[in-house]
């Protein structure tokens, strides 16, 4: 009889442990971290089409989490951008208009920072009709006068 509750506890006991979420496996509940590139701001680009045409557009992002949002000024006039930042890639697009046509300008590349300097680079496809690549760097900060 002591033999059969022991192994009655025992095998409650084992049971106990295998229905339980090992530590291991348990979800992690602590703060989160921020994504390791905010490139939220004023960007100068430099863009040339495989037709070797350039451009130099000012890309102006507001980064929440991974959604990217912004203003597009350049050679296709003004434009909203959307996009997202996952870890050190970065890909965004808008409508271009030029001369009464449309087309979605996308660009998709890597963030880097170097030096404490973030600058991105990558390709851009001119709404299937041509490819092309472009680099960009942050704007410096405006120093107030005085």
């Amino acid at each position: 009889m002591l033999n059969t509750v022991r192994v009655l506890c025992v095998a409650i006991a084992f049971a106990g442990t295998c229905t339980s979420t090992p530590g291991w496996a348990q979800e992690q509940k602590g703060p989160q971290t921020a994504p390791p590139f905010d490139i939220s701001g004023t960007w100068e680009f430099h863009v040339r089409s495989d037709n070797k045409i350039t451009g130099n557009p000012v890309f102006t992002f507001k980064q929440e989490g991974t959604r990217l949002t912004g203003q597009y000024r350049g050679l296709f006039g003004e434009a909203p951008v959307e996009g997202k930042v996952e870890g050190s890639v970065v890909s965004f697009s808008f409508v271009g208009r030029s001369q009464g046509q449309q087309a979605v300008i996308a660009y998709s590349g890597a963030i880097e920072r170097v030096a404490g300097k973030e600058s991105m680079s990558g390709t851009i496809d001119f709404g299937g009709l041509m490819g092309g690549s472009w680099t960009a760097n942050r704007r410096a900060a405006k120093r107030p006068r005085g």
